[in-house]
C-alpha cells in the first residue's frame, strides 16, 4: 500500500511541476538591464522578481533559459531566470569584450578584439579559448556558431569550440550581419547581396542579390529581410523567396522579432506589425512605438514603449497580454529572454499551433520533397521526407499529446487527481 501511494504521489507532483510550466511563473519571462541593475519578469509579463543590483554591459539569453551578464571589464555573471546568481567567472587577459552569443550547450560564447571563448553551461568552465579577432557572432539552429574573421572569411564552430571549419566568401561585399537558416546553415548579409550557406560551413546554397537592411530567424527556418524602405522579403533556407510584402506607410521600420506562430513582428517609429508565417497577411496592426523589442522562448514578444518605462507583452497575434512599468531602475540598455520555452514547438507541429494534429500531416503531405519550404522539416535535414512523418505519427499518438504537455491540469484538478488517486490505491488495498 505505502508503494501505491508513493507512485501516486509522484504521478501528482510531476503534474504540479508541468503545470507550474504551463502557467508561464518563469516560462518565456525576461530580463531587462539599466545602467544600474537588472529586473527579471516572469513570462506572464506583470510579476518580477528582486532587482539585481549589477551593473553590466551586455545581457544575453542562454539555451537553457539562464542568462550570462558582463560586469565591469572581465567578470561574467551568469543568472537564473528569477535572478539568482549561479555562478560569477572572471575571464582577464583576454582581449577588450564586445560581446556574447549563446550556444547549443547551454553555455556561451565571449568574444573579444583578440580571442573567442567558450564557456560550459555552469559558468565556469572554459571549454575553449581561440586565438580568433571576429567582428561578430550568430548563433545557430543546429547549436553551432558562426562568426566573420576579418574581411570575408567565415568560421564555424561547434558548440564548446571544436572543429572550426572556414569558409572565403570574397568579393560578395562588405558584410555587416549574419541569420540562422533552418538545417544549421547561416545566411550571410553583406552591403550587396546575401549568401545562403549549407550546414556543412561551406557549400553556397544560393546567393540573392537583395540588399537588406536586416535579417530576422524565424521559427519556421525561414528568414525574414527589409527591402528598401517598407518592402519585407521572406526567404526560405536555400534562399528562394517565398513572399514579398509591401508594409507601406506604417512610419520608418527600426527592425523585426521573430513571433511562436512563424511569423514576425516588423516594428518601426510608430506601429507594431504582425506579419503571419506565410509572410503575406498581417494578423494586427498595434499603434506603438517600441524599442528593444525581444523575441521570447515562448513565442511571445516584448518590447519597451519608446521613451517610457512601460514593457508591453505581446502574443504572436498581437494581442496585449500585460503592461508592466519597471521605474526608478535608472536608464535602460539592453533585455533578454529568460527561462526554458513551453513545449511551443512540439514535434510534428508543422503549422505552430500548439497541438499535432491532422492539419500538420496535410503540410507534411504538400510538401514532400521540398527543400525551399521546411515548415514540416521535424528533425532539420533541410529536406522533407519519410522521416518528417515518422516524427508527425508518434507525436500525433494521444499518449504523446499528453505528455508534450498540450493539457496540463490546472491547480484544483491536479489537487483533486492526487486525493482520488490515494482513495483509489488505498481502497483497492
Amino acid at each position: 500500500m505505502r508503494r501505491n501511494l508513493q507512485l501516486a504521489l509522484h504521478a501528482a507532483s510531476l503534474l504540479l511541476i508541468a503545470s507550474r510550466a504551463a502557467w508561464g511563473v518563469v516560462v518565456g519571462g525576461y530580463a531587462v538591464s539599466t545602467d544600474s541593475r537588472i529586473a527579471f519578469v516572469a513570462g506572464d509579463g506583470e510579476t518580477t522578481f528582486p532587482i539585481v543590483l549589477d551593473t553590466v554591459q551586455n545581457i544575453t539569453g542562454l539555451a537553457n533559459g539562464n542568462v550570462v551578464a558582463r560586469i565591469g571589464t572581465d567578470l561574467w555573471r551568469l543568472y537564473d531566470a528569477e535572478g539568482n546568481e549561479l555562478f560569477t567567472r572572471q575571464l582577464d587577459n583576454l582581449g577588450t569584450f564586445n560581446d556574447a552569443v549563446p550556444t547549443g550547450n547551454g553555455g556561451y560564447a565571449a568574444l573579444t578584439d583578440a580571442n573567442i571563448i567558450f564557456m560550459a553551461a555552469n559558468g565556469d568552465t572554459v571549454n575553449r579559448v581561440i586565438d580568433d579577432a571576429l567582428s561578430f557572432a550568430t548563433p545557430l539552429s543546429n547549436g553551432k556558431v558562426v562568426a566573420l574573421k576579418g574581411a570575408d572569411l567565415w568560421r564555424l564552430y561547434d558548440a564548446d569550440g571544436a572543429n572550426v571549419v572556414t569558409r572565403a566568401l570574397d568579393n560578395s561585399g562588405v558584410f555587416n550581419s549574419a541569420a540562422a537558416l533552418g538545417g544549421g546553415g547561416y545566411a550571410a548579409v553583406s552591403d550587396s547581396r546575401i549568401l545562403f550557406i549549407g550546414s556543412d560551413g561551406l557549400t553556397v546554397n544560393n546567393v540573392v542579390t537583395d540588399v537588406v537592411s536586416s535579417l530576422t530567424s524565424l521559427r519556421t527556418g525561414n528568414v525574414v529581410g527589409r527591402v528598401g524602405a517598407d518592402v519585407w522579403k521572406l526567404y526560405s533556407p536555400t534562399g528562394s523567396v517565398l513572399a514579398t510584402r509591401a508594409l507601406d506607410n506604417l512610419g520608418v521600420f527600426q527592425g523585426a522579432a521573430a513571433l511562436g506562430n512563424g511569423g514576425y513582428l516588423a516594428y518601426s517609429d510608430t506601429n507594431a506589425i504582425f506579419v503571419a508565417a506565410d509572410g503575406l497577411t498581417i494578423s494586427n496592426i498595434v499603434p506603438n512605438a517600441l524599442e528593444f523589442v525581444t523575441a521570447l522562448n515562448n513565442g511571445n514578444v516584448v518590447g519597451r514603449l519608446a521613451g517610457s518605462d512601460l514593457w508591453r507583452l505581446f502574443d504572436p497575434l498581437g494581442n496585449i497580454l500585460a503592461t508592466r512599468q519597471l521605474d526608478n531602475i535608472g536608464a535602460f540598455v539592453g533585455a533578454a529572454p529568460t527561462g526554458l520555452s513551453a513545449p511551443v514547438n512540439l514535434p510534428g507541429d508543422y503549422n505552430l499551433n500548439g497541438s499535432v494534429d491532422a492539419a500538420d500531416y496535410t503540410i507534411w503531405r504538400d510538401n514532400l520533397g521540398s527543400t525551399t519550404n521546411l515548415a514540416a522539416d521535424g528533425d532539420n535535414s533541410g529536406v522533407i521526407d519519410a522521416p518528417d512523418y515518422d516524427i508527425w505519427k508518434l507525436a500525433f499518438s494521444p499518449v504523446a499529446t499528453v505528455v508534450a504537455g498540450a493539457s496540463v491540469p490546472e491547480p484544483a484538478s491536479v489537487l483533486l487527481a492526487t486525493i482520488a488517486a490515494m482513495l483509489l490505491v488505498r481502497r483497492r488495498n
